[in-house]
Order: C-alpha cells, then sequence, then structure tokens
C-alpha cells in the first residue's frame, strides 16, 4: 500500500461519493468500487477513474496512480497531521503521499 503516516478518521462523508464504503460499482457516484473483497480496502471504496486532462467530479478529490499500474483514480483529500480528516468511514486513514492539495489522501 502507499504512503507511510496515517491520521485516523472520523466525521461524514455522503453515499456514493468518492471514499464511502460499497459492495458494487452502482453504489458508486463516480460508477467505481474498490470492493473489499476485490482489493481489501475494509468495507470497500468508492473511486472514479480519471486523467489528470480530466480532474476528479467530487470536490475536495484529487486524480492520482493509487497502484503504480497508469491507471488513475480519485481519492478523498485529507491534511495528515490533522485527525480525522478522512471524515468516515471510520475504514479510511490518512496518508501522506503525493498528489494531493493538502497533503494527504484518504485510503
Amino acid at each position: 500500500m502507499v504512503g507511510e503516516a496515517a491520521a485516523e478518521c472520523g466525521g461524514g462523508v455522503n453515499a456514493g461519493a468518492d471514499g464511502a464504503n460499497c459492495v458494487d460499482d452502482a453504489e458508486c457516484d463516480g460508477g467505481l468500487c474498490f470492493s473489499e473483497d476485490l482489493t481489501g480496502f475494509p468495507g470497500g471504496m468508492c473511486t472514479e477513474d480519471c486523467t489528470i486532462a480530466n480532474a476528479c467530479t467530487a470536490a475536495g478529490s484529487s486524480c492520482v496512480n493509487l497502484f503504480d499500474n497508469g491507471q488513475l483514480h480519485c481519492l478523498r483529500d485529507c491534511d495528515p497531521a490533522s485527525a480525522g480528516s478522512c471524515g468516515s468511514p471510520a475504514t479510511l486513514s490518512c496518508f501522506d503521499i503525493g498528489g494531493s492539495p493538502q497533503g494527504g489522501l484518504c485510503i
């Protein structure tokens, strides 16, 4: 997994938004679910495909190469120095990695 430093998360996120829990693609606004059974992300995680030219449709998300495979996906931005900056679900943590204007991304 990418990143090194993680901060605990709390608060809330709309169902279907980038970072929300999911089981299948139909539950996500961006049309893509990283389900727990396929990726190991606890509770699954909504995202969307993106390109640098085609920024994320969700405000507060950044387009990054999560798996170092050339495929870009949208992840919620967060501040790794601020506990709770990912909001909910509580299965998300804020990792100090590049690509985010706040310095971290929720995974």
